[in-house]
């Protein structure tokens, strides 16, 4: 019982796909505007311990939370720093099941540099809770 109650928690706070990367210039852009007060509609928080990077997601109400992102062998809380921003971008994340794009240094750390990253899970902050303490019952 509690596994399936796990297995919904996650089945509808979770997303399941694929990541993109966004390259070095954009994140240094995206970080620069999203950290000065008043620059753009969202602005990143400056408490950011924890954070090991970035990653920008569909709906433009997540800047600024953390998420848990899992992709093979890497588990990391990245921070929402940016989003789909104009319909051509939402269609394109719709069509090819893009859960996310993380930041350049997340991919450099990762070693996808240019490759997209299959079978990648985006989890908000506090659903692995749920899954850990289902599968230590």
């Amino acid at each position: 019982m509690i596994d399936q109650i796990a297995t919904l928690i996650f089945a509808v706070a979770c997303s399941l796909g694929v990541l993109s990367q966004y390259d070095q210039a954009s994140t240094e852009m995206v970080l620069y505007n999203r950290s000065v007060v008043g620059r753009t509609a969202y602005t990143l928080p400056e408490d950011r311990e924890g954070v090991t990077g970035y990653i920008a997601v569909y709906d433009c109400e997540w800047i600024g939370q953390v998420v848990t992102v899992s992709w093979s062998n890497h588990v990391e809380r990245l921070m929402v720093f940016d989003c789909a921003g104009d319909d051509e971008t939402r269609r394109w994340m719709k069509l090819w099941n893009v859960v996310g794009e993380v930041d350049f240094y997340t991919a450099q750390r990762w070693g996808m540099l240019g490759r997209g990253m299959f079978g990648a899970t985006l989890c908000p902050s506090g659903v692995e809770r749920y899954q850990q303490a289902a599968l230590t019952r």
